[in-house]
């Protein structure tokens, strides 16, 4: 489907399972923005940028493959490899 990036909000308002290839190393702003996921999302070693808001209001828990030189999860939170930007946190569910 897609060969090298992800385009903004190419998945607003769906809920799909998604497997990210490795050959994606982009993943544009809003890309997943507002869509239901229904499973662990793993970001490939060779995504080297993640856009503003790729992920926001997906409620989703992510892996960052080994090898990947640019991000990691620290405290359930996909981080800059430095740690120094969050790319995105565990939304907290209403109790």
């Amino acid at each position: 489907l897609f060969s090298c990036h992800v385009p903004s909000t190419a998945f607003i308002k769906t809920t799909i399972k998604i497997i990210i290839p490795s050959t994606v190393t982009t993943i544009n702003k809003e890309a997943f923005y507002d869509t239901r996921i229904n499973d662990t999302i793993i970001i490939p070693k060779n995504v080297t940028n993640i856009g503003a808001g790729a992920f926001g209001g997906t409620g989703s828990k992510f892996v960052v493959e080994n090898g990947n030189p640019n991000y990691k999860i620290s405290n359930d939170i996909l981080v800059t490899i430095d740690g120094k930007n969050q790319i995105f946190c565990q939304e907290l569910k209403d109790q």
